[in-house]
């Protein structure tokens, strides 16, 4: 799995640091329940792709990526809202 960061685990490291800003290698084998050795190689493998900047026992959430959340949220707030008023097929099962 070193080469190939799973999706799960990617996707509860990049929430972690979007809610707390930075976070410690420990922290994040706990929330995975991976090694920290392999917690390690995935900040390493995400720093390279520009979504974390690694520090000395963890990481900080890019500010690339912190405009990235920030967009996604902003925009998918405002794309809900607009379909809040539509009647077409799907909608009120998407807005459930």
């Amino acid at each position: 799995m070193a080469a190939s960061l799973g999706s799960v685990r990617k996707d509860k490291i990049l929430h972690f640091l979007r809610d707390r800003s930075s976070a410690t290698v420990a922290e994040l084998s706990d929330l995975c329940e991976v090694s920290e050795v392999t917690i390690r190689q995935d900040l390493n493998q995400l720093a390279v792709e520009g979504v974390l900047v690694r520090t000395r026992g963890g990481a900080v959430l890019s500010s690339r990526a912190a405009a990235d959340f920030t967009f996604i949220s902003t925009a998918g707030g405002a794309f809900l809202e607009w379909m809040e008023g539509k009647e077409l097929p799907g909608v009120q099962a998407l807005m459930g």
